[in-house]
């Protein structure tokens, strides 16, 4: 029998039952499901000001800022390639503090980081897919 699957057939006395012997990677047959996994890819930057991460759509899985300055700071992520339209998250960091999170937010424009205190220094690391 040719199929696009290899398949065995076993015959026990009933009709013939097929049984797939193949399986692709991430397919689960007893759900009947294939399982995809998002690739994330680490982005660190020691920002001291404003800055474009990313261009095209694309997803933050995690969110790690350090606030290292004196000061508190709020940083903004931006689905846009400049501080433009809506904001897709805000973080009010107080001084010596940091925030780790894990929102899975996904962007479509581009992704654009901003500080409100510039002169900060502020860590971000970020898990882009």
């Amino acid at each position: 029998m040719s199929s696009f699957f290899n398949r065995a057939e076993e015959s026990h006395g009933s009709p013939t039952q097929v049984i797939d012997v193949s399986k692709r990677p991430g397919e689960d047959p007893n759900r009947d499901v294939v399982k995809i996994q998002k690739r994330q890819l680490p982005y660190t930057a020691d920002l001291s000001q404003n800055r474009a991460v990313r261009t095209g759509s694309g997803s933050v899985g995690s969110v790690n800022i350090c606030n290292g300055s004196a000061v508190a700071v709020v940083v903004t992520l931006w689905d846009n390639t400049t501080a433009a339209t809506t904001p897709i998250r805000v973080y009010r960091i107080a001084a010596g503090a940091s925030t780790p999170e894990n929102p899975d937010i996904e962007f479509f424009v581009g992704l654009y980081v901003s500080i409100d205190t510039p002169s900060a220094l502020v860590q971000i690391n970020l898990s882009l897919s």
